[in-house]
Protein backbone atom coordinates (compact mmCIF):
# COMPACT_ATOMS: atom_id res chain seq x y z
CA UNK A 1 0.00 0.00 0.00
CA UNK A 2 3.13 2.40 0.99
CA UNK A 3 6.22 0.84 -1.36
CA UNK A 4 7.81 4.76 -1.23
CA UNK A 5 7.82 4.18 2.29
CA UNK A 6 11.29 4.24 3.37
CA UNK A 7 10.60 1.58 6.75
CA UNK A 8 9.00 -0.31 3.48
CA UNK A 9 11.98 0.07 1.30
CA UNK A 10 14.30 -1.04 4.16
CA UNK A 11 12.14 -3.90 4.95
CA UNK A 12 12.21 -4.79 1.52
CA UNK A 13 16.25 -4.93 1.44
CA UNK A 14 16.73 -6.91 4.91
CA UNK A 15 13.95 -9.51 3.16
CA UNK A 16 16.49 -9.55 -0.46
CA UNK A 17 19.61 -9.73 1.80
CA UNK A 18 18.04 -12.92 3.63
CA UNK A 19 17.38 -14.59 -0.02
CA UNK A 20 21.21 -14.22 -0.22
CA UNK A 21 20.87 -11.08 -2.89
CA UNK A 22 23.17 -9.32 -1.12
CA UNK A 23 24.25 -7.01 -3.56
CA UNK A 24 21.06 -5.74 -4.46
CA UNK A 25 20.41 -5.12 -1.21
CA UNK A 26 23.11 -2.80 -0.55
CA UNK A 27 22.01 -1.13 -3.65
CA UNK A 28 18.66 -0.17 -1.87
CA UNK A 29 20.33 0.49 1.60
CA UNK A 30 22.61 2.84 0.24
CA UNK A 31 20.17 4.61 -2.29
CA UNK A 32 17.76 4.62 1.21
CA UNK A 33 20.57 6.42 2.91
CA UNK A 34 21.19 9.03 -0.07
CA UNK A 35 17.68 10.02 -0.07
CA UNK A 36 16.78 9.98 3.12
CA UNK A 37 20.52 10.43 5.53
CA UNK A 38 18.73 10.87 8.47
CA UNK A 39 17.05 7.41 8.11
CA UNK A 40 19.09 5.78 11.08
CA UNK A 41 18.55 1.86 10.27
CA UNK A 42 20.41 2.69 7.02
CA UNK A 43 23.42 4.69 8.79
CA UNK A 44 23.99 1.62 11.24
CA UNK A 45 23.57 -1.02 8.19
CA UNK A 46 26.08 0.79 6.48
CA UNK A 47 28.05 0.93 9.12
CA UNK A 48 27.61 -2.52 9.90
CA UNK A 49 28.78 -3.07 6.27
CA UNK A 50 31.78 -0.75 6.34
CA UNK A 51 32.83 -2.93 9.70
CA UNK A 52 32.92 -5.49 8.16
CA UNK A 53 35.16 -4.74 5.33
CA UNK A 54 37.62 -3.22 8.07
CA UNK A 55 36.84 0.49 6.99
CA UNK A 56 36.23 1.52 10.85
CA UNK A 57 36.58 5.07 10.59
CA UNK A 58 33.98 5.33 7.77
CA UNK A 59 31.92 3.36 9.85
CA UNK A 60 32.30 6.01 12.81
CA UNK A 61 31.33 8.50 10.07
CA UNK A 62 27.71 7.09 9.98
CA UNK A 63 26.92 6.15 13.49
CA UNK A 64 28.02 9.95 14.22
CA UNK A 65 25.21 11.91 13.62
CA UNK A 66 22.81 9.53 15.13
CA UNK A 67 24.14 10.31 18.72
CA UNK A 68 23.52 13.76 18.28
CA UNK A 69 19.96 13.54 17.62
CA UNK A 70 17.87 14.21 20.66
CA UNK A 71 14.91 11.64 20.67
CA UNK A 72 15.69 7.76 19.01
CA UNK A 73 12.77 5.28 19.04
CA UNK A 74 13.84 1.97 21.33
CA UNK A 75 14.37 0.13 17.70
CA UNK A 76 16.53 2.69 16.25
CA UNK A 77 18.90 3.25 19.88
CA UNK A 78 18.62 -0.52 19.77
CA UNK A 79 20.07 -0.79 15.99
CA UNK A 80 22.52 1.86 17.21
CA UNK A 81 24.09 0.18 19.99
CA UNK A 82 24.27 -3.05 18.23
CA UNK A 83 26.46 -1.08 15.62
CA UNK A 84 28.69 0.52 18.01
CA UNK A 85 29.01 -2.92 19.83
CA UNK A 86 30.26 -4.19 17.05
CA UNK A 87 32.63 -1.37 16.10
CA UNK A 88 34.09 -1.50 19.84
CA UNK A 89 34.46 -5.03 19.28
CA UNK A 90 36.31 -4.85 15.73
CA UNK A 91 38.54 -2.09 17.34
CA UNK A 92 39.30 -4.10 20.70
CA UNK A 93 37.51 -2.20 23.03
CA UNK A 94 35.29 -4.21 25.06
CA UNK A 95 35.30 -2.27 27.80
CA UNK A 96 33.00 0.08 26.20
CA UNK A 97 31.38 -2.55 24.56
CA UNK A 98 30.34 -4.03 27.35
CA UNK A 99 29.32 -0.13 28.46
CA UNK A 100 27.05 0.63 25.59
CA UNK A 101 25.20 -3.22 26.13
CA UNK A 102 24.68 -2.37 29.96
CA UNK A 103 23.01 0.63 28.58
CA UNK A 104 21.19 -0.74 26.11
CA UNK A 105 19.93 -3.17 28.17
CA UNK A 106 18.49 -0.95 30.65
CA UNK A 107 16.64 0.51 28.15
CA UNK A 108 15.37 -3.02 26.75
CA UNK A 109 16.21 -6.00 28.99
CA UNK A 110 14.04 -8.23 26.74
CA UNK A 111 15.50 -7.55 23.71
CA UNK A 112 17.13 -11.11 22.31
CA UNK A 113 19.96 -9.63 21.05
CA UNK A 114 21.87 -8.56 23.66
CA UNK A 115 21.80 -12.64 24.37
CA UNK A 116 23.69 -12.71 21.55
CA UNK A 117 25.78 -9.47 21.73
CA UNK A 118 26.71 -11.22 25.62
CA UNK A 119 28.08 -14.09 23.75
CA UNK A 120 30.05 -12.17 21.55
CA UNK A 121 31.93 -10.38 24.14
CA UNK A 122 32.74 -12.99 26.06
CA UNK A 123 34.50 -14.10 23.34
CA UNK A 124 32.03 -16.88 22.11
CA UNK A 125 32.74 -15.69 18.52
CA UNK A 126 36.31 -14.62 18.02
CA UNK A 127 36.99 -17.70 15.77
CA UNK A 128 34.44 -17.65 14.28
CA UNK A 129 34.34 -13.70 12.73
CA UNK A 130 38.05 -14.26 12.25
CA UNK A 131 37.27 -16.52 9.84
CA UNK A 132 34.37 -15.43 8.37
CA UNK A 133 36.96 -12.27 7.61
CA UNK A 134 38.89 -14.90 6.27
CA UNK A 135 36.68 -16.08 3.59
CA UNK A 136 35.02 -12.48 2.58
CA UNK A 137 38.45 -11.36 2.03
CA UNK A 138 39.50 -14.88 0.03
CA UNK A 139 36.41 -14.45 -1.96
CA UNK A 140 37.16 -10.33 -2.40
CA UNK A 141 40.50 -11.73 -3.91
CA UNK A 142 39.10 -14.22 -6.34
CA UNK A 143 36.58 -10.56 -7.81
Amino acid sequence: MRPDDVSVQYNRAIAIGLQGREVEALEIVRRIHRDQPDYVFARTHLADKCIADGDLEKAKTFLAPIAQKRRLHASEYAAWCSANINLALAMGDTKMARSLLSAWEQIDPDDHRIKIWKGRIRGGRGLLDRLGRLLQQAQDDAK
